[in-house]
């Protein structure tokens, strides 16, 4: 460390105590504005800037029975451009699926009437229902209930409280998959 210090126009040193540690230090002499600072890192775009970009107008269904839960995530993938059908229970998921193509399902696991499992197997049974990704989001994020969705022929799995920006990055992965 010293050599390299002293390389760089600066020295290292230590101090030390025994019983009570030691404290490690350096210093080096840097010259500002060299090409490495001129260089701009690319900027990322957001999962939700590339769905506007790329995927406007992508229809997704969402089945979900919480009226709240509902009303949030439609806001938040109507703000992304994409169309959104609603179901709040997975016979209407699947009733829905039957009649209209998807780019991408969100699931619920536990709904009346139909829960997210048996409506992903229904679905799956549809023509064509096996190419449409099924993501499942539940507040069941146990290893089990993730196993139990894959089993049922989900593609993959959000746990909520879904953080807006990786349902974005689990929506813009499987509709760029499809592409």
């Amino acid at each position: 460390t010293r050599k390299f210090a002293e390389l760089m126009g600066g020295d290292a040193g230590v101090e030390s105590s025994p019983g009570q540690g030691s404290i490690f230090g350096f210093t080096v002499r840097l010259k500002t504005g060299g090409s490495a600072a001129q260089t701009e890192a690319p900027k990322v775009e957001s999962a939700e800037a590339q769905l506007k970009a790329k995927f406007a107008g992508r229809r997704v269904l969402l089945a979900e029975d919480e009226p709240i839960n509902r009303e949030v995530t439609s806001m938040l993938l109507s703000d992304a451009l994409l169309q959104v059908d609603v179901a709040e229970d997975g016979q209407v998921a699947t009733d829905l699926a039957a009649r209209q193509h998807y780019d991408l399902i969100l699931m619920d696991m536990q709904m009346p009437i139909m829960d997210g499992i048996d409506a992903t197997r229904a679905i799956r049974g549809l023509p064509a229902g096996d190419k449409v990704p099924i993501i499942a989001m539940t507040a069941n994020a146990f290893a089990e209930d993730k196993a139990r969705c894959l089993a049922a022929g989900m593609n993959d799995f959000l746990s909520k409280p879904v953080n807006s920006a990786t349902l974005f990055d689990k929506i813009l992965h499987w509709l760029a998959a499809g592409t």
